[in-house]
């Protein structure tokens, strides 16, 4: 299978050419202009070469049977009846798919898990062998953590623009109903949190799954999201709290018996060695003050000393 993580996605819009009723004879110039501008409205690459296309091309006709001929300087199935998605899954497809499910079963209350084992019936009826995978890879799950169960329901909110009325508790206070705009959903530290607008609020919200106790569907209309890019939201905290303070650089200096650890596994994206004596290192970070990063530094208890003075919230 071609390393390109596009790969699969380009292969679908070959496939799209050659079953076009009315055009099946595509040139190479015509291929790479087709993909390039799939790719681009898909927002995943902005072009693509003739070589790539040639690979792609070369890898259909091997491992997908797919009958691909070239006449006159044009492409096209020589079977016209040839769909590629109306072919079976190959061996290797469906192994892929057994050990995706094995990864994500391991967090039960993902969304669209009970889609990818339904699949995996569909290609194996035989249920003991559709989800046979060993597990090699392990990730630091707690099913007890209370609040999973929203997460499906809120992912489903999220991809279908709904607006929900959460019943929502915070440590001591009183139960409150909001009528929330969900956006993203984050973990932290093994917890559960939806971001998104509070009805009538203008800044980004946080919800610890944990804390609700009944959510349902609003008929309100759907705000999309202009508060925030979640690719870049949490770039400057640690955590998942993002307040209005500016970002602020903390020195901090450790003992050597955990430098090593702070070295392999940095506290954040920003952080810098500063300093490195026998007795001691010294680094920085550039962060907004949060009660996650105080929690962060703080955990190290006599080993880590901030030198920075920070207000911490």
């Amino acid at each position: 299978m071609p390393s390109n993580k596009n790969a699969s996605f380009r292969h679908l819009v070959l496939n799209a050419c050659f079953t076009t009723p009315g055009r099946s004879h595509w040139t190479m110039e015509a291929l790479v202009e087709r993909v390039s501008e799939k790719l681009r409205e898909a927002g995943l690459a902005k072009s693509i070469s003739k070589r790539m296309i040639a690979t792609d091309l070369a890898y259909l006709r091997t491992h997908r049977a797919a009958p691909i001929e070239i006449k006159a300087g044009s492409y096209f199935y020589a079977d016209s009846g040839f769909d590629l998605e109306k072919t079976p899954l190959q061996p290797s497809e469906i192994k892929a798919l057994q050990e995706a499910f094995a990864l994500l079963r391991q967090f039960p209350n993902l969304p669209h898990l009970d889609a990818l084992a339904a699949l995996l019936l569909k290609v194996n009826r035989d249920p003991q062998q559709a989800f046979l995978s060993a597990q090699t890879i392990q990730f630091e799950t707690n099913v007890q953590v209370a609040g999973l169960h929203w997460l499906s329901p809120l992912h489903v909110a999220i991809t279908h623009q709904q607006v929900v009325t959460v019943q929502y508790q915070a440590f001591h206070a009183p139960v409150q109903t909001i009528i929330f705009h969900p956006y993203l959903l984050k973990e932290w530290r093994n917890r559960w949190y939806v971001v998104g607008r509070q009805q009538d609020h203008p800044k980004p919200w946080n919800l610890a799954l944990d804390r609700i106790s009944a959510l349902h569907a609003s008929q309100r209309p759907f705000l999309p999201n202009d508060l925030f890019d979640p690719l870049t939201y949490y770039d400057q905290v640690i955590g998942v709290t993002v307040n209005d303070r500016p970002m602020q650089e903390i020195v901090f200096r450790c003992h050597p018996r955990i430098s090593g650890y702070l070295i392999t596994k940095p506290l954040h994206s920003s952080q810098r060695l500063i300093e490195s004596t026998a007795t001691h290192e010294v680094f920085s970070i550039q962060v907004i003050p949060n009660q996650e990063a105080r929690g962060e530094l703080f955990r190290f208890g006599p080993d880590l000393e901030v030198l920075t003075a920070v207000e911490w919230r």
